[in-house]
């Protein structure tokens, strides 16, 4: 049923097989390790998923969404997930059990953990587990954002994250975006 996390992920994968499929060669699934496209190669995709609530409470999910292409997995999104408290989520709490376990899996499985959307909370707990290589692949800075956005829970104080937060990541070995968004950051 499309209703399902799970099943609307593998639909939006069965979609980008579909666009691999059908390009002739010049669209291809990229896998670590693998050399990076030089010009007139195919071009390379990755598939990245916002919210941990796509496991379930079944950790086998992640090696199955590796297999299909999945390469980063960003614990919440914009609502709490059973992995961890979002910065806009209700309760914004930090990480549970299970997100304790998730975040070994994927890195077990190869999969980058994503801190994107995750509460303050949850990104300092997560910090001293993480191992390999991780991002928190978008995000503000609560000290620039301006204003407020049209989205109710999107506001700087919430969508977006203090300067020490992200020096944090920075030093604990994470890579940061930052999202140029205005919408989303409150500029």
């Amino acid at each position: 049923r499309l209703g399902d996390d799970i099943a609307i992920a593998e639909a939006f994968l069965d979609r980008i097989d579909g666009w691999v499929a059908a390009s002739a060669g010049r669209l291809a699934w990229w896998s670590p390790g693998e050399a990076l496209p030089i010009p007139g190669d195919a071009i390379r995709c990755i598939a990245g998923i916002q919210g941990g609530q796509v496991l379930g409470d079944d950790l086998r999910r992640v090696e199955h969404l590796r297999a299909r292409g999945v390469r980063m997995l960003a614990l919440a999104h914009v609502m709490d997930t059973p992995l961890a408290g979002s910065g806009t989520g209700r309760q914004a709490g930090g990480l549970t059990g299970f997100g304790r376990e998730a975040i070994a899996e994927l890195e077990r499985c190869g999969v980058l953990v994503d801190l994107a959307h995750a509460s303050v909370a949850a990104i300092r707990e997560a910090l001293p587990l993480l191992r390999r290589p991780f991002v928190l692949s978008h995000t503000g800075f609560t000290a620039l954002a301006a204003g407020r956005s049209r989205w109710r829970r999107y506001t700087p104080a919430t969508r977006n994250l203090p300067d020490d937060v992200v020096r944090e990541v920075g030093q604990a070995g994470g890579l940061v975006g930052v999202t140029l968004a205005t919408d989303l950051t409150g500029g």
